[in-house]
């Protein structure tokens, strides 16, 4: 009987006590909860100073009115030792590969008659020879320089290459991969070169060799640098995908 009148009164203090432990252990729980937070608010910037930060910025092309690339004169030609080069897909280094334009045959594909499977440099050469001096720019201020650059104008190719009605895009694919495609009213502009010289010289390694895309009026990655094979294609879904 007399454990009976107790057993309310161990279970009060049981419940009690099991209730002091959770609890104990719940704001312990918290205070190192709190105490991570505290550290990480510690550790963070706030949003202020996030806010604050400045946008990679975007250096504006040198253009005229109508869109094309402004020309310079020989006399404000860049050093090609003082031009930076970058290759997105080898650590910014060019490719391994044969850099004489003699020595290489262009790819080229789809939607043409003539040429079709490789190109040469003697083939090129065919051509009318052009140069133009024109400012290479990254979209950032660097890389940036002045160059008289040696080619082809891509014009010239495709009618060489008998481009067809429905090629109305091109793709480039460089040695390393590197894939851009162009409209063909963009690639047929006549500031748009397919360069082997470089300052009147051979396209260095890191700048492309051994042929390389020029298109002043855009940003520097849109130039696309050791091209390995031109295709003419429908649709730019297509030529991104192929």
């Amino acid at each position: 009987m007399a454990i009976d009148n107790f057993s309310p009164l161990i279970s009060a203090a049981v419940t009690r006590r099991s209730a002091l432990r959770v609890s104990g252990a719940t704001l312990l729980g918290l205070s190192q909860l709190d105490l991570l937070q505290a550290q990480n608010k510690q550790a963070e910037p706030p949003a202020d100073a996030l806010a604050e930060q400045k946008p990679r910025a975007i250096t504006a092309l040198p253009l005229n009115s109508d869109g094309s690339a402004k020309t310079f004169s020989e006399a404000e030609l860049t050093p090609v030792a003082d031009i930076g080069a970058l290759f997105r897909n080898t650590g910014n280094k060019a490719p391994d590969i044969e850099y004489d334009a003699a020595k290489v045959h262009l790819k080229i594909r789809g939607n043409v008659t003539g040429k079709v499977g490789g190109l040469s440099l003697a083939d090129l050469k065919k051509l009318p020879f052009t140069t133009q001096i024109t400012r290479l720019q990254c979209g950032a201020p660097k890389p940036s320089g002045i160059v008289k650059w040696g080619g082809v104008r891509f014009a010239d190719l495709c009618k060489m290459l008998d481009a067809q009605p429905m090629a109305q895009y091109v793709m480039f694919t460089s040695f390393d991969k590197y894939v851009t495609t162009e409209d063909i009213t963009i690639a047929t502009h006549p500031q748009v070169l397919l360069a082997w010289e470089m300052n009147g010289g051979p396209l260095p390694p890191l700048h492309g060799a051994p042929f390389r895309l020029v298109i002043p009026f855009r940003w520097g990655a849109r130039n696309i640098k050791a091209i390995e094979e031109i295709r003419f294609t429908a649709s730019s879904f297509g030529a991104n995908n192929m």
